[in-house]
């Protein structure tokens, strides 16, 4: 099984990396299941464009962003009311647009996007923001990925099936992947 990224997810237009590339190599592939874990794929031109063109089946693993973004607000407006809090947050912030700003200049193809570099960068981001923020990423970055992973193995993939993930998601589903579906 493989996760690849989605286009849509990566802040930034790669040549050749996007919706019709997309279809086109899973055409290629041919998987039976297709796991889609974003809201906007699922919905938007992605989805609309694996329905047309591909006979595999899709399974919508998205969840609501909604409840996780409450979680995450209501973490930073409890949290952020010292001086100490707000660096740590505005910490956070920077080096996430710091990773995109470097990865979109990395990014050049297929390759790319869905590399180790990519993925290292963002498990990087995601331990450090634990280490800072242990209850947020708890309860925001883990709570939302689990019940993605729930939905994709009550979706009972095989090894000829395919998640599409957002780019920061990718490394967090191929671990687990690893440790739950070692047969895959």
């Amino acid at each position: 099984m493989q996760v690849l990224a989605s286009a849509s997810s990566l802040r930034t237009d790669v040549n050749g990396y996007n919706v019709p590339s997309i279809v086109e190599k899973l055409n290629q592939i041919a998987p039976d299941i297709i796991f889609l874990t974003e809201k906007e794929d699922v919905a938007g031109e992605l989805g609309t464009a694996l329905r047309k063109k591909l006979r595999s089946r899709i399974v919508d693993c998205s969840q609501d962003p909604a409840q996780f973004l409450k979680v995450r607000e209501e973490f930073f407006r409890k949290s952020t009311s010292t001086p100490e809090a707000a660096v740590k947050k505005n910490m956070i912030d920077l080096i996430d647009d710091t990773i995109y700003s470097y990865l979109s200049n990395y990014w050049r193809d297929w390759d790319t996007v869905n590399s180790e570099v990519t993925d290292s960068l963002f498990r990087a981001k995601h331990k450090l923001v634990e280490s800072v923020f242990y209850e947020l990423e708890q309860g925001f970055w883990h709570a939302q990925n689990k019940l993605i992973m729930d939905r994709i193995v009550g979706g009972q993939p095989t090894g000829h099936s395919i998640i599409i993930s957002s780019v920061e998601r990718r490394y967090w589903l191929i671990d687990r992947i690893k440790n739950l579906m070692p047969q895959l």
